[in-house]
């Protein structure tokens, strides 16, 4: 009924030959928004700087680390843009090999027989065990966990067959391969469990 009586007073207003009344122009926001680059001179509202942490703001298969801001770098940009009364907004790109389109699965959390955090989801049969850490030894083991013969365990996008064991409620994943520890390439260690596993 709306959209009918809309049309028919806009039909009358045409045919009268009026125009459209104009609504006033409202900017709806509180603070200007910069992109890459702290503005200069700064602003003397309320502002806010964004950017990736590398050149995109989505994920680029091109980037390398090189492109990346390190910690000492996005720390001064940080401070630089406080400084000049503004909000630091960062925006990072995963890859579609991150955590993506996955649910949670029947048990959240565990840890390693190091101490670290563990975290679970799951994905079309594949149940992920993200290892909260910046490095990891030789050996992981994973505690309260309990796999099916026969299941296999990997790396996202790394080695699929890893060796491991069955020891009691835990599992023990050796030898696990080294990998860069650089914060840009190994925020989380993922661990591919495949089968239909069950802690």
């Amino acid at each position: 009924m709306y959209l009918w009586f809309v049309s028919l007073s806009l039909k009358a207003l045409a045919r009268a030959g009026r125009s459209l009344p104009k609504q006033p122009q409202r900017v709806h926001s509180d603070f200007h928004t910069h992109e890459y680059a702290t503005p200069g001179p700064a602003p003397t509202g309320a502002w806010e700087l964004t950017r990736g942490l590398g050149r995109s703001f989505g994920y680029n298969a091109k980037e390398t680390a090189a492109d990346t801001l390190t910690g000492t770098q996005l720390i001064h940009l940080l401070a630089d843009v406080v400084a000049h009364g503004g909000n630091l907004l960062i925006n990072v790109g995963p890859d579609g090999a991150g955590i993506y389109a996955t649910r949670p699965w029947s048990t959240a959390a565990t840890t390693t027989a190091h101490g670290h955090q563990v975290r679970y989801t799951q994905k079309d049969g594949t149940i992920f065990a993200i290892v909260l850490a910046d490095d990891l030894t030789d050996n992981l083991t994973i505690r309260d966990l309990t796999l099916p013969p026969g299941s296999r365990v990997g790396i996202l996008n790394g080695p699929r067959d890893l060796p491991w064991i069955q020891a009691a409620n835990d599992v023990r994943i050796t030898p696990l391969p080294q990998r860069p520890g650089h914060y840009h390439n190994d925020v989380t260690y993922t661990q591919r469990l495949r089968g239909d596993s069950r802690a």
